[in-house]
């Protein structure tokens, strides 16, 4: 049975941090491909300083192109709704059935896994593989492995969380260095005609700089 990562977001940009969840996940799960989903439509997401989703889905196939176990899925592009996570689960079933599924996020977004939507259907059918996070511009400076142990312990509250809801979850923390990137504090550079290089591929560099993007 196939291994298979499913990596989601709006990667507004995508950046050197993503790369690295999904290079630990696909090393340490021994993973058979990590499926990258650029979300059309995100919930409680504001689209003011949002790029153009032909843009997200271009740079994000320019910083995974080479490498043979990351894989581009468009499921979530042709949709009008938002983009629910239960909604690309079973439209990447369909598109790998048989399959066993990793769901890869960083620590701040599976904080929010208790009040995800249809998550008594989401849940249970993923392992969840979560990415310790340094928080930019935070006071706490963290070692690696005090950080794993600050997500080990937000993460079994989480887990107490879904438990109140009768809902049980199988997680696991990714043992990968701590990178403080963030999408946001990309744009920010670019708003403040900051170089971004080595925050992001050269290719994904070179697409935002010939776009004009997030000036």
């Amino acid at each position: 049975m196939p291994k298979l990562g499913i990596l989601g977001g709006t990667f507004n940009p995508i950046h050197l941090g993503h790369l690295l969840m999904a290079e630990a996940a696909l090393d340490q799960f021994q993973l058979d491909q990590v499926i990258w989903v650029p979300a059309h439509h995100p919930p409680h997401r504001s689209p003011t300083d949002l790029a153009e989703v032909a843009h997200r889905v271009a740079m994000v196939q320019a910083a995974i192109a080479s490498h043979p176990a990351f894989v581009l899925s468009t499921v979530d592009l042709g949709r009008s709704t938002p983009s629910f996570a239960i909604d690309t689960l079973t439209d990447l079933q369909q598109h790998y059935p048989h399959s066993q599924w990793h769901w890869i996020v960083g620590i701040d977004t599976f904080q929010t896994l208790p009040q995800w939507y249809q998550r008594h259907d989401l849940v249970p059918q993923c392992y969840w593989l979560v990415a310790p996070r340094f928080q930019v511009g935070s006071i706490l400076q963290a070692t690696e492995v005090e950080e794993a142990l600050l997500t080990t312990t937000l993460c079994t509250r989480v887990a107490q969380t879904l438990l109140e809801q009768q809902l049980e979850v199988h997680w696991q923390v990714l043992q990968m260095p701590l990178v403080e990137i963030s999408s946001s504090l990309i744009r920010q550079y670019r708003r403040d005609r900051r170089s971004i290089r080595y925050l992001v591929t050269d290719n994904v560099l070179d697409y935002i700089e010939q776009k004009n993007l997030y000036l």
